[in-house]
């Protein structure tokens, strides 16, 4: 791990071996952890701009046994769910109508790769993401603001280690 960790060839390949058991298995790449898409997205992208760099993973992924596999576009869970959010609130079996909620947007979802988040003009004027406050308001849910959004929730990496009282 530690020498992957220093090696951005090995650090790429990481995330294009998982790319690879997708494809292979036949499935698409869902990504659930905001951390996981924003790395991906940003693995992704090096690969296609680089030549250099996609050799080198190229290379390491032969050393498995695998192919290079860059999938056309990499999706977080929650904008499938944001797709197909009013044909789940047409099949939605409880009445939401009395749930008030707040939603914390998931900070690698929005914050890596900004301009590829979902936004939507009739969610809070279209300033932050409408993945999950989408999927809650057309399940009924009335979502309301909060001032400190954006702050971070505190399940961060590397802040726990070095200033464990922050969170």
């Amino acid at each position: 791990y530690a020498s992957a960790t220093s090696n951005p060839a090995a650090q790429a390949a990481v995330a294009v071996r998982n790319f690879a058991a997708a494809y292979e298995s036949g499935y698409f790449p869902l990504i659930h952890c905001g951390t996981s898409y924003g790395h991906y997205k940003q693995v992704r992208e090096e690969l296609i701009r680089h030549a250099e760099l996609r050799a080198q993973v190229r290379d390491i992924m032969a050393k498995l046994g695998k192919p290079l596999v860059l999938p056309e576009e990499i999706v977080h869970y929650s904008e499938w769910l944001h797709a197909l959010r009013y044909e789940i609130a047409a099949k939605q079996v409880r009445d939401m109508a009395g749930i008030v909620a707040t939603v914390h947007p998931a900070c690698h979802y929005h914050k890596v790769v900004e301009s590829d988040a979902i936004y939507d003009p009739d969610i809070y004027g279209g300033q932050r993401t409408a993945v999950v406050t989408g999927l809650a308001q057309a399940l009924g849910v009335e979502v309301r603001d909060y001032s400190t959004w954006f702050d971070c929730c505190g399940f961060g990496f590397r802040h726990i280690l070095v200033q464990r009282d922050f969170p």
